[in-house]
């Protein structure tokens, strides 16, 4: 990440630009790509300003804070930008989540699924043909979980059977194993 320190109506000070580097170079755990941080310090009378604009992802992350104290100025104008930069992270990783769960949605059998032959011979009774991925009960429960489905029909990693998993209404899963008689 490139950092630029810009002293407006004030002398350079190698303290100032060290500290304001030192705390954005913290913020580069929650940036995907950061490109770009400018850093403008200004002093004004017995105020401290410091404006931070921070360009990375497609986004712009601006914070502002005026006090008598250009340290303390730096540091809540970077809290304004970790709090944005959370929340933009946040609103990725829920996006990145939701096409995920829909992806695995389809799994478990939408009308909309190409992969669902329909047999609709008896009026009553419908046939879903569903392709049945291996894994194990875990996998399957995670992949439940996310789901906005009741149940999830799988090939069993372990046993190479079909079993299925469902919710159940104290917030548990179910887990049914077929045996088959001969």
């Amino acid at each position: 990440m490139r950092v630029s320190v810009t002293f407006r109506h004030m002398e350079h000070q190698d303290k100032y630009r060290k500290y304001a580097e030192e705390k954005i170079g913290k913020l580069k755990k929650y940036l995907y790509n950061p490109v770009d941080a400018n850093v403008v310090l200004t002093e004004e009378k017995h105020r401290s300003i410091a404006e931070i604009v921070i360009k990375a992802d497609r986004t712009t992350i601006k914070g502002k804070e005026t006090t008598n104290d250009m340290y303390k100025a730096i540091d809540m104008a970077i809290d304004k930008i970790e709090k944005q930069v959370k929340k933009h992270k946040d609103k990725l990783t829920k996006r990145k989540g939701d096409s995920i769960r829909k992806q695995s949605a389809a799994s478990v059998g939408p009308t909309s699924n190409p992969d669902i032959d329909y047999d609709e011979k008896d009026v009553d009774i419908i046939t879903k043909t569903i392709d049945t991925k291996p894994m194990t009960v875990e996998d399957a429960a995670i992949q439940l979980e996310t789901s906005k489905y009741e149940f999830l029909v799988f090939q069993n990693a372990d046993s190479k059977k079909v079993n299925v998993i469902y919710k159940r209404n104290d917030k548990k899963f179910g887990h049914i194993v077929p045996i088959v008689k001969k």
